[in-house]
């Protein structure tokens, strides 16, 4: 069966995944921020996280995300 991912996105994410392609969390229980941190990893290619409880603004570290395809 599904184990759903619960809490929040570790704070240095990009440290721990630098070369990160695709990140595709939809449908779990990620609570709090999504931390800017995220930004760093320029390799992302596809970002999914929706379904989930993330609370607070989107960082604008987004926007270093280059490599984002649709």
């Amino acid at each position: 069966s599904f184990q759903q991912i619960k809490g929040p996105l570790p704070p240095f994410i990009s440290s721990m995944f630098p070369n990160l392609q695709r990140l595709i969390l939809e449908g779990n229980e990620i609570t709090g921020y999504l931390p800017p941190d995220i930004g760093n990893i320029t390799t992302m290619k596809q970002l999914i996280l929706s379904k989930n409880k993330f609370e607070g603004p989107i960082p604008s570290s987004i926007g270093q995300l280059h490599k984002l395809q649709e």
